[in-house]
C-alpha cells in the first residue's frame, strides 16, 4: 500500500465529498423508480389507512427529490467527519456510558434503527470487496489501522443512517418514512457498492494503491466475521448455480416445443403454449371456453414487436411494455398480477448477485411467466 509521509486533510476531505455527493446523486436519480413502486404498493393496499400512506410517501418522494439528495450529501459529510475526527485525534471514543446517558428509545425511532442496522448488514455484504478496499485506502491516507464496523467511516451504515435522517428531514410521519426507506432497500444494494468502486478508482488514479492479491475473491475477515466459508461450501453454491441454470433451460426447452419460432404460428397456438407442457396442466380447446382478452393482446404484442423472438425475450423491459399493450384489457385483479410480476423481474433482472449467464435466461421467462400468472 501507498504509504503518505504526512496526513493531508485536503485528500480527505475530497474522498468525503466524493463519497457524499455521489450517493446522494444516486439516490436522487433513484427516486422516480422508487416513486413507482411504491405505487404499485399502494394499488394492492387493501387499507385505506395503508393506501393513503403508500400514496404520501411516493408523492413525497417524487416531489421533493431535490431536497433529499442535499440532505442526504450533507449527512453523509457529517457523519463521515464525526466518526473520522475522533480517530485522527488519536482519542478514539469511550464506549462507557453513564446511566443519565442513557434513554429508550420511543417505538418508531426504534424501529428505524432496526431498519437501518438491517440494511447496513445487507449493505456489507453485498459490497464486501469494494468496502474493504476503501477502508484500507483510507487507513493508508490517515495512517490509522482498520477499526471495527461501528467506527469505519465509510461503513455501509454511514450511507444507511444518512438516508434516513434526509428522509426524516422531509417528512415528520414515522410510518411514512419507514416506508420511503425499506423501499429504497434493494437499489441501494447496487448504488452503495457503485459509490465505493467510483472512490476506490479515484484514489487508485491519484496512486493509493493497495496490495489486493491476498484478499481478491475473498470473503473479508473482520472482527464481526471471524471466519470464511470453506472450499466446499463454495463449491457447493457454484453446483447449486449450475442446477438453476440447468432447470431453467429444460423449462426453456420445453416451452418451445408448443412455442412456434415464427410469431404468426405462435398466435395460431394460443391454447398450447409452454404453460401446460411445462406444467402438464389440462389444456382446454377453444370451443370448451372462452379466451380471455387479455390473451389476444399478448399475442398480437408478441407478434407486434418488430423483434426476433430471442430479443425479444431477453430485454429486459419487455414485461413493462407488455403491460402498457394489455393495460385496456386486465380487469383491476389482473393488473395487480401484471404489476407484481413485473416489478419480480426489475429487482431480479437488476440483482448483481444474479450470474450474467443466468440473467439471460431468466429475462427469457418473462412473458411465460407473466402468461402463467394471468
Amino acid at each position: 500500500m501507498t504509504s503518505l509521509s504526512a496526513f493531508d486533510p485536503t485528500l480527505i476531505d475530497g474522498v468525503r465529498d466524493q463519497l457524499a455527493q455521489d450517493f446522494a446523486q444516486r439516490v436522487f436519480d433513484a427516486a422516480p423508480q422508487i416513486s413507482e413502486c411504491i405505487d404499485f404498493e399502494a394499488e394492492a393496499c387493501n387499507s385505506a389507512i395503508g393506501k393513503k400512506r403508500f400514496e404520501r410517501a411516493s408523492q413525497l418522494l417524487y416531489m421533493r427529490r431535490r431536497d433529499l439528495q442535499t440532505q442526504t450529501a450533507t449527512v453523509v459529510s457529517r457523519i463521515f467527519g464525526e466518526k473520522l475526527m475522533p480517530l485522527l485525534n488519536r482519542g478514539g471514543s469511550d464506549s462507557r456510558h453513564s446511566l443519565q446517558e442513557i434513554t429508550l428509545l420511543a417505538d418508531d425511532r426504534l424501529d428505524e434503527e432496526i431498519a437501518i442496522n438491517h440494511c447496513s448488514r445487507r449493505l456489507k455484504e453485498q459490497s464486501d470487496f469494494e468496502l474493504w478496499c476503501l477502508t484500507q485506502r483510507i487507513a493508508g491516507i490517515t495512517g490509522i489501522a482498520q477499526q471495527a464496523d461501528i467506527k469505519n467511516p465509510v461503513f455501509p451504515q454511514t450511507f444507511a443512517q444518512a438516508l434516513m435522517e434526509a428522509i426524516g428531514s422531509i417528512e415528520a410521519n414515522a410510518d411514512v418514512r419507514l416506508v420511503v426507506f425499506k423501499t429504497f432497500g434493494p437499489i441501494l444494494l447496487d448504488i452503495v457498492p457503485a459509490v465505493y468502486a467510483a472512490a476506490n478508482a479515484s484514489l487508485a488514479a491519484r496512486g493509493i494503491d493497495i496490495d489486493v492479491g491476498e484478499y481478491y475473491g475473498r470473503p473479508v475477515l473482520t472482527p464481526e466475521r471471524q471466519s470464511a466459508s470453506t472450499s466446499q461450501q463454495q463449491e457447493t453454491a457454484t453446483s447449486a448455480n449450475i442446477e438453476l441454470a440447468t432447470a431453467l433451460g429444460k423449462i426453456l426447452s420445453k416451452a418451445g416445443q408448443v412455442l412456434p419460432e415464427n410469431a404468426a404460428d405462435r398466435a395460431d397456438a394460443a391454447g398450447m403454449r409452454a404453460t401446460a407442457v411445462a406444467l402438464k396442466l389440462h389444456v382446454s380447446k377453444p370451443e370448451m371456453t372462452t379466451e380471455p382478452a387479455w390473451r389476444a393482446a399478448l399475442h398480437d404484442f408478441e407478434a407486434g414487436t418488430g423483434e426476433a423472438v430471442e430479443q425479444q425475450a431477453a430485454n429486459i423491459r419487455t414485461l413493462h411494455s407488455a403491460r402498457q399493450a394489455l393495460h385496456d384489457k386486465l380487469t383491476r385483479d389482473e393488473k395487480v398480477v401484471s404489476d407484481i410480476v413485473t416489478v419480480m423481474f426489475d429487482r431480479l433482472l437488476v440483482d448483481p448477485r444474479l450470474p450474467v449467464k443466468l440473467r439471460e435466461i431468466v429475462a427469457r421467462l418473462q412473458l411465460p411467466v407473466l402468461e402463467l400468472a394471468l
